[in-house]
């Protein structure tokens, strides 16, 4: 059986860049602004940018978004 814990540790870190900020990147300046202004908007859900997103072709999980806002809302 493999050891997990040693097979784990050679797996390198995926600490960078947020899933959600490398979608921002990728966008041009006007869809840019508009997910940032979502994003920094407590009205709008989680989940719904997740969706929005995912729809519009950025296929992302509520949880990276959630991730997002709390490093940088």
């Amino acid at each position: 059986m493999v050891d997990l814990y040693s097979e784990m540790r050679l797996q390198k870190s995926h600490a960078g860049k947020l899933k959600v900020d490398e979608i921002l990147d990728a966008m041009d300046e006007e869809d840019r602004a508009s997910l940032r202004a979502a994003l920094c908007d407590s009205g709008v859900q989680t989940q719904r940018v997740a969706h929005v997103l995912t729809e519009q072709g950025w296929p992302v999980s509520w949880s990276a978004v959630n991730n997002w806002r709390r490093a940088n809302a």
